[in-house]
C-alpha cells in the first residue's frame, strides 16, 4: 500500500479479502498494522534521506 500512496493512490479496496477471511477482524488489524509498519519504515528513511 505504500507503493500505491507514493503513486498517487488514496483509497484501496480490500472487501474480498476482508470477505473471505474466516475472521475479517484479524484480518483488517493485520491489514492496518501492516500498513502503519510500512508508514513508519518510510519516514524513517525519508528522513534519513534529508
Amino acid at each position: 500500500m505504500v507503493e500505491l500512496r507514493d503513486a498517487g493512490f488514496d483509497a484501496f479496496l480490500v472487501g474480498s479479502l476482508l470477505m473471505d477471511s474466516s475472521d475479517p477482524g484479524a484480518g483488517l488489524r493485520k491489514l492496518l498494522q501492516s500498513d502503519a509498519s510500512e508508514n513508519r519504515e518510510e519516514e524513517l528513511h525519508r528522513s534519513l534521506r534529508r
